[in-house]
């Protein structure tokens, strides 16, 4: 009987070699990913929940664009289709006194609410139609559009019967008071030498468009007086603290329109800076406005408030 040989137990084959070798390499590798594994893990779920708090707020960031961009959009295109509002609708006229009819009278006749808008604010400012063909004056009113008008405007002439009076009449030698152009009345003003009842309306209405008078000379923007205004600088003063200015970050468009030294590009970009950039902090940052002019900027500093 051949002897048992415990050598026999440990002497392998060189393929059982390998299967012994790749089996220890198995092992060793489940061995390490119990170990690291769970560390990998929560790293990988750091990475995730970084990875997916960055594309929230990139989605956000995307969507406020989005809506910035649509708010522009929209507005960009109400304000460029007001001067082209209802521009070949067919005008209905009646017979009207244009110094009298209203902005409902206006758009009645065909003429849309923009231009209705512009029409009251050329009379608000002072703005008066003594014939015809002042209403050509208009920027709404084209040669078309008054060919079909001018056969139903009716100008009541007795509003300027005042003004046809001489003015030796309205001379009043011992006159020597000064009047407060910001607090004035039709009565006040038609004691001044060489101004009567319908002037007295016109700054008094001009007054009411400005938010008040900063300075006397400013009369000479008084429809009718441009020429004439020198003549009764004496008998005016003016209290500046009595003004009533626009609060440009929180006015509406239209509101900072109605100013009579705002036209529309103006009043648009206003709107757009305090939109875009913020709050206006003073009356410099209108400099950062294009294309104003710094003597426009003089001109409505004291009618605007950054309160």
């Amino acid at each position: 009987m051949e002897e048992f040989n415990w050598k026999d137990l440990f002497a392998f084959t060189k393929k059982e070699r390998s299967g012994i070798i790749t089996l220890a390499i198995l092992i060793l590798l489940s061995i390490a990913a119990r170990v690291l594994l769970p560390q990998w893990t929560d790293q990988e779920v750091q990475i995730s929940k970084h990875a997916l708090q960055r594309m929230d707020s990139l989605q956000q960031n995307i969507t406020t664009i989005q809506k910035e961009k649509a708010k522009q959009y929209s507005y960009e295109k109400s304000f460029k289709s007001k001067s082209v509002e209802n521009k070949d609708k067919p005008l209905n006229p009646f017979p009207f006194d244009p110094n009298k009819l209203d902005k409902s009278g206006w758009k009645k006749m065909g003429f849309s609410s923009s231009d209705a808008d512009m029409i009251m604010k050329y009379k608000n400012a002072g703005g008066t139609f003594r014939k015809k063909e002042d209403v050509k004056k208009l920027y709404c009113v084209d040669d078309q559009k008054y060919n079909k008008l001018k056969g139903y405007i009716r100008i009541d002439t007795s509003e300027f019967y005042n003004e046809r009076i001489t003015k030796k009449e309205y001379e009043k030698p011992s006159f020597d008071k000064v009047i407060d152009l910001n607090k004035a009345d039709t009565v006040d003003l038609v004691e001044v030498p060489g101004i009567g009842p319908f002037y007295a309306r016109q700054i008094l209405k001009y007054r009411s468009a400005l938010g008040g008078y900063v300075n006397k000379r400013q009369i000479k923007e008084v429809y009718g007086l441009e020429d004439k205004y020198q003549q009764f600088l004496s008998y005016f003063k003016v209290d500046t603290l009595i003004t009533r200015p626009i609060k440009i970050n929180t006015a509406e468009y239209y509101d900072i329109l109605a100013h009579p030294y705002i036209d529309k590009r103006l009043a648009y970009q206003i709107t757009e800076y305090r939109r875009t950039k913020g709050d206006f902090q003073s009356s410099e940052d209108l400099k950062k406005i294009n294309q104003i002019s710094d003597s426009l900027i003089r001109k409505i500093e004291p009618y605007i408030s950054t309160d």
